[in-house]
């Protein structure tokens, strides 16, 4: 229905540009800039941390300071080896205490999901209550809904209208639903622009899509419009935004990937973490 040219992308049919009367790669790009282009980015790995030591288990795999999140608070962090290299980067909500939710990259979700339950398994006197759901990704769609009017288009097709002017960029919540089911709302993105990524249960995700593409303005024009992988690495390299498998490997560390930043103050003091004495250096 919406034209989208497949392209084998990490073992996945993705689109990469769409063919409709508005589509194009160019096209793709200035609506998100303008107005608001949507991504399918199901191929994306969702995966949930629970228990008590969760979050110390997080600290030990990843760069992240659980200390400093707050509830419903997400960070970018980095995936560690014990080289002291990215394994992946990834967005990593903290729900509360004992439960935190994790994106990764699609490409990468496999490997990290092995790499997390070997360190489980290898250090599991020392993480007791942690566990590790990863069915997410087969019963959850992701949809990224970018750009200027990312926030009017949502408002207008989720559940009661909510004002979402309250929920701050790199803030989640789970407290939304559309068309009475429950879903995961967090402002972030990877296209320079304001908006949202949203986690649908997969029987709901294409209700979700045609109700987002058919919003439209006071004008009567449509806000909303589909944009593949060309428009989403355009989108990220004007942004300069890394991407994993170009400017990051695993032989890459956080301080040559410029990703620095990334580790809080208290996290380089204590360290603690995966290749932290190569970090350290």
């Amino acid at each position: 229905m919406l034209k989208g040219r497949l392209v084998d992308f990490a073992g996945y049919a993705l689109p990469a540009l769409y063919e409709g009367p508005e589509g194009g790669v160019k096209s793709e790009h200035l609506s998100c800039r303008s107005s608001c282009g949507v991504f399918d980015v199901s191929h994306m790995g969702q995966f949930h941390f629970m228990g008590k030591d969760a979050g110390k288990f997080l600290e030990y795999t990843t760069v992240v300071d659980t200390q400093t999140l707050g509830n419903g608070q997400a960070s970018l962090t980095l995936v560690m080896n014990s080289k002291g290299g990215i394994k992946d980067d990834c967005v990593l909500t903290k729900v509360n205490d004992a439960h935190y939710f994790a994106v990764f990259n699609g490409a990468n979700k496999v490997k990290v999901k092995a790499h997390m339950h070997n360190i489980l398994h290898e250090n599991r006197k020392k993480f007791k209550d942690v566990s590790l759901v990863h069915n997410a990704t087969a019963l959850q769609s992701l949809i990224a809904v970018q750009g200027p009017m990312a926030h009017h288009v949502l408002k207008a097709v989720l559940d009661e209208e909510p004002d979402l002017t309250n929920l701050g960029f790199m803030e989640s919540t789970q407290d939304l639903s559309f068309n009475t089911t429950d879903i995961i709302v967090t402002r972030c993105g990877y296209t320079g622009e304001d908006g949202f990524e949203v986690s649908v249960p997969n029987h709901s995700v294409v209700a979700f899509m045609e109700k987002v593409l058919a919003v439209k303005g006071a004008d009567g024009a449509q806000l909303a419009f589909p944009a593949g992988l060309g428009a989403r690495d355009t989108l990220r390299l004007e942004a300069g935004l890394c991407l994993y498998g170009q400017e990051l490997k695993e032989t890459t560390t956080p301080v040559q990937a410029m990703l620095g930043w990334t580790i809080s103050k208290r996290r380089k003091e204590e360290l603690g973490f995966l290749g932290d004495d190569v970090v350290k250096q």
